[in-house]
């Protein structure tokens, strides 16, 4: 089913991706149409490639939600099938390692939990430990959404309780950029599930070369759109804040670059000057001027 969103609810930032979104959606329809060509002209399939198959429908099915709701503003609903996108792309991911995998996907009988656990496939898939504690950093935030975990803050509910005090974010509605990032993380695991399939699919031998090349280019233009407008979020950032926040004599930041660590001190700056009158800007490198 398509929905068709009103033409006066998109925010003119977010045309684009929701345009790249629907490109990578019809790349997956078009993987699932190649899979099955394929089949029958080799003849010769396995179960991998059947559990591939019926993630990339749900995807289909959760993508097209998460589009719809980030569009409306509804971001912690959105978080919540995000979640299941990259709960279902590890499962296919390590099922694609070997064979034996998918079957046991397929002989799993308790209804209260599934085949492996979350921690167990982020530590088989992921070996590198750097990449490991970013999968499981971006896990943990929408973790939290879903569970509505308190910790979460304004990212679990649409106000935080913080200090025994109410915390409102006014900008929230129209967070333009946080909106970014949630298109880009629904394309960025739609793009992982299509390659997963089609890794499946060129173990049988099938040629999926050219549908595989659409689907390159298409999150390519993706990564450089979202590297775009993260520079450019950033470079807005670092031209509105005030002293101290970057002092001319940090000795962190060199002159026209800025240091992520450093606005999330910040960040948590600003929320200190809510509740406590003397908050004061804490950095190890900071110097104050005389």
């Amino acid at each position: 089913m398509r929905i068709k969103i009103p033409q006066k609810l998109i925010d003119l930032k977010l045309s684009k991706y929701i345009e790249v979104v629907e490109e990578l959606q019809h790349i997956s329809n078009k993987v699932l149409s190649e899979v099955v060509s394929e089949s029958k002209r080799i003849k010769k399939t396995k179960p991998s490639l059947f559990i591939g198959i019926v993630i990339m429908k749900r995807m289909l099915e959760c993508s097209g939600s998460i589009k719809l709701l980030i569009t409306l503003g509804h971001r912690r609903d959105a978080s919540i099938l995000l979640l299941n996108l990259i709960e279902m792309r590890l499962d296919l991911m390590y099922i694609a390692l070997d064979d034996t995998h998918a079957d046991e996907w397929l002989n799993h009988d308790k209804e209260h939990t599934k085949p492996w656990k979350v921690s167990f496939l982020f530590r088989s898939l992921y070996l590198n430990q750097n990449e490991l504690n970013a999968e499981q950093s971006n896990y943990k935030r929408f973790s939290m959404s879903k569970h509505a975990n308190p910790l979460g803050g304004l990212m679990s509910f649409p106000i935080e309780v913080t200090n025994r005090a109410l915390l409102i974010n006014e900008e929230e509605k129209n967070s333009t950029y946080t909106s970014i990032v949630y298109y880009f993380a629904c394309g960025v695991e739609i793009y992982r599930i299509c390659n997963t399939t089609l890794k499946i699919a060129k173990q049988l031998g099938y040629d999926m070369e050219q549908v595989n090349e659409s689907l390159e280019i298409i999150f390519e233009f993706l990564r450089g759109l979202f590297d775009r407008d993260t520079l450019g979020t950033v470079q807005e950032l670092l031209y509105n804040i005030e002293k101290p926040q970057l002092c001319n004599k940090c000795c962190a930041i060199p002159q026209g670059h800025v240091e992520i660590t450093c606005l999330l001190r910040q960040g948590d700056f600003k929320r200190k000057q809510i509740f406590l009158k003397n908050a004061q800007f804490i950095c190890e490198a900071f110097t104050e001027k005389t």
